[in-house]
């Protein structure tokens, strides 16, 4: 620095987070999967947020087997309500969370 004190040391990593899902439309009490890939981070944690059901939101967490596959299952409890969803894929490094979100539009079973 300009006085002589040594500044503090900056760093960052370069990562990359994107995901899939082969559904455009899931079924309502239907498994899907979830594809993602990660650069320089894990992905943690698939967050379903239901913007008909404030009471619809969950939570799926990824293990080590899944990152593993590259791919995730959503149980098929998780989808509950027909209508408008937000996925959102969390993946985090020692310097933070990136989040990447898709909507899709949940049907009921035969619609």
């Amino acid at each position: 620095m300009a006085d002589g004190s040594r500044s503090q040391a900056c760093e960052f990593s370069v990562c990359n987070l994107d995901f899939e899902t082969p559904v455009k439309a899931p079924t309502v009490g239907e498994p899907w999967e979830v594809g993602f890939t990660s650069d320089n981070m894990n992905v943690i944690i698939v967050y379903l947020y239901c913007q008909p059901n404030s009471y619809g939101h969950r939570s799926v967490f990824v293990t080590d087997e899944d990152r593993r596959n590259g791919k995730i299952v959503i149980p098929a409890d998780q989808v509950q309500d027909p209508g408008k969803w937000q996925i959102w894929l969390i993946g985090e490094n020692k310097y933070g969370r990136l989040k990447k979100r898709h909507d899709v539009t949940a049907v009921k079973r035969g619609g």
